[in-house]
């Protein structure tokens, strides 16, 4: 992947005719993609794989504003930006609504033990 990032940076200027360079488009590509994945492992309940893309997605967030000039493209990404920022919120809230979930079915357990344990008192 940052081979690819390295390759596609050494393209000549001529041939990036659009105001964002590929190598941009490339990496900007990389980082909604994952936004999507993460999205869809949510919704599937797959939390361990949504934490380890945010890990990947916070690297490639770094990386891509550490090697690209936003000034230049600013515009442009801010509605990327936004869209990624709309699924964060959708991620969190189906992580909340899980933890609600998961949390209700924790309590039901400890009710059931609890009466488990008082009617062995009583028999």
């Amino acid at each position: 992947m940052v081979l690819r990032l390295r390759l596609l940076q050494q393209v000549p200027e001529n041939l990036n005719a659009m105001k964002i360079s590929h190598t941009v488009e490339y990496g900007w590509e990389q980082i909604t993609g994952l936004t999507s994945n993460m999205l869809m492992h949510a919704q599937a309940g797959e939390w361990e794989q949504v934490i380890q893309m945010e890990t990947d997605r916070q690297k490639l967030i770094q990386q891509f504003f550490n090697q690209n000039s936003v000034e230049s493209f600013a515009s442009e990404i801010a509605t990327g930006i936004s869209h990624v920022m709309a699924t964060d919120r959708e991620i969190m809230q189906l992580g909340k609504n899980g933890l609600r979930q998961m949390s209700n079915h924790l309590q039901d357990i400890s009710t059931g033990k609890q009466a488990t344990d008082a009617y062995k008192c009583f028999s």
